[in-house]
C-alpha cells in the first residue's frame, strides 16, 4: 500500500477498473498500481505521462544534472 500511495504522489496513475488513467492499464492484476506488488514496464515507460519515462520525467522535475547509470 504504502509503495503504491508513493506512486501517486510521484504521478503515477492507478491500474484498477474505474480508476485507470490510461485506458490500455484498466486491470493490470499483479500492478503495484493495482492491488499487486510488481513494478511493470509501464511505470517506467508510460507513466507519470504517456510518452515520457518516469527517467525523463524525473530529469524535467528535478532540473539537474542527474544521471541514470546502469546497474
Amino acid at each position: 500500500m504504502h509503495a503504491h500511495e508513493f506512486g501517486r504522489i510521484i504521478g503515477m496513475w492507478d491500474e484498477y477498473p474505474g480508476e485507470a488513467t490510461i485506458a490500455a492499464y484498466s486491470d493490470v492484476k499483479g500492478s503495484i498500481m493495482n492491488k499487486g506488488t510488481k513494478v511493470m514496464p509501464q511505470h517506467w515507460t508510460k507513466h507519470p505521462e504517456p510518452g515520457k519515462s518516469i527517467h525523463n520525467w524525473f530529469l524535467d522535475a528535478a532540473n539537474d544534472d542527474y544521471k541514470l547509470l546502469k546497474v
